[in-house]
């Protein structure tokens, strides 16, 4: 005789299936890079181009710089050619956080990341809309842990007129 009651079972499949909703997350849906226009640079000329990522509510990305070598801090990496080059990311003021239950502190990113990159155009590169390949090279965290360092990959559409 079977003293499972057969109507529970609805109840522990929702259950169950909520947790593996959850469960199967990963931490690439957290953050997204905003859709870009093409962004226009004159051949001799230097512009910035602004990247925006969305980060979503609950979760922040640790900053641009630090010393623990067991955290992955966020890094931009734009691959030029010999035509386009890409100089030095600027990135913005970090956030302060406390990791809970300790005294460590933490610079982050967190809602909104705006990144500047200057983008330099060689003299004589021709009119076209060029593409270069992008990184975000980071570490998600929520309040509870963080998770292995990730990397998001993207394009970057220069438009040369």
């Amino acid at each position: 005789m079977n003293s499972f009651p057969k109507y529970l079972v609805p109840f522990y499949l929702i259950v169950f299936s909520f947790c593996q909703s959850k469960q199967n997350q990963t931490p690439d849906a957290f953050i997204q890079l905003a859709d870009q226009p093409a962004i226009k640079v004159r051949a001799g000329s230097e512009e910035k181009a602004a990247l925006e990522f969305s980060i979503s509510d609950g979760y922040y990305i640790l900053a641009d710089y630090g010393s623990d070598h067991n955290l992955q801090f966020t890094k931009l990496n734009v691959t030029g050619n010999d035509q386009i080059r890409t100089g030095t990311p600027a990135f913005p003021e970090p956030a302060d956080h406390m990791l809970s239950g300790s005294d460590y502190k933490m610079k982050i990113f967190a809602g909104k990341l705006k990144i500047a990159l200057p983008v330099q155009v060689a003299a004589g590169t021709a009119s076209r809309n060029h593409v270069l390949d992008g990184k975000l090279s980071y570490q998600i965290c929520n309040h509870q842990k963080c998770f292995f360092p990730r990397e998001l990959d993207f394009k970057m559409n220069i438009q040369v007129p």
